[in-house]
């Protein structure tokens, strides 16, 4: 539903002037993502080819990403190609990237799911317990209906 309401809100062209709750988000996500791709950088643990930029990593991932989500739980995504987990899936295409561009430590040497759960809880606490909070009112509401 969020990328439906970004795609619309692209290709309307939203006023400048207008506040854009969803575009501070993804503006804050993406500023995370290009400090995450320099501290990879600055470490060694990455290195980019000369006329590479971490930003172009960082939208290279990013529409991976967007993409995985519009697409994961289609009917193609589901009965045609057999993809039961796409988060799994988009995670899985993320490595294999980073993987290749040699972004150590590669997945294979790393529990990077524990990484992604401390990220979550280290950066994004208080919107997770926000989300629980929502999805428990929304499980109570559906099952006094």
């Amino acid at each position: 539903m969020l990328q439906t309401f970004r795609i619309a809100a692209q290709l309307g062209r939203q006023s400048p002037d207008r506040k854009d709750p969803v575009r501070e988000c993804e503006s804050r996500l993406v500023g995370l993502l290009v400090d995450v791709i320099l501290d990879g950088v600055y470490s060694g643990d990455l290195y980019l080819r000369t006329a590479q930029r971490p930003e172009q990593l960082a939208f290279t991932t990013w529409i991976l990403a967007f993409g995985a989500r519009s697409w994961m739980d289609t009917s193609v995504a589901t009965d045609q190609l057999g993809t039961d987990d796409g988060k799994r899936v988009a995670r899985d295409a993320t490595e294999m990237l980073l993987d290749a561009l040699g972004w150590q430590p590669l997945s294979r040497d790393w529990d990077y799911q524990r990484t992604r759960e401390r990220i979550r809880r280290e950066l994004f606490g208080r919107e997770w317990a926000q989300v629980a909070a929502a999805t428990a009112r929304r499980d109570r509401t559906q099952a006094t209906a």
